[in-house]
């Protein structure tokens, strides 16, 4: 994260994290990181996931986070400002589960 992106939500699971950052411009950017795994698995460290993609809204930020870790994961942040819009975009998410 840099000091142009305001980092929105984090939710962590095990052995990684999705953050949902937003850029100046207004962008909304999906990063997903297994780099925790990395003391566990006896491959190529460097093979470890990490994605970022950037997307026009909040919903389809959120729309990129997996089922089971919205689920299951624990919220680890969540900007206050912002709170409303992210809980309507996570219950949009899982609503027909």
């Amino acid at each position: 994260m840099n000091e142009e992106q305001t980092l929105l939500l984090k939710v962590g699971g095990e052995g990684g994290f999705v953050e949902i950052l937003q850029d100046s411009n207004g962008s909304f950017i999906y990063h997903y990181d297994q780099s925790s795994y990395k003391d566990f698995l006896p491959h190529d460290k460097n093979e470890i996931d990490k994605d970022t993609y950037t997307f026009d809204t909040l919903q389809e930020a959120i729309g990129q986070i997996n089922l089971s870790l919205l689920v299951h994961g624990v919220i680890l942040y969540a900007d206050e400002d912002m709170g409303f819009d992210i809980k309507l975009a996570i219950h949009n998410r899982i609503k027909n589960l």
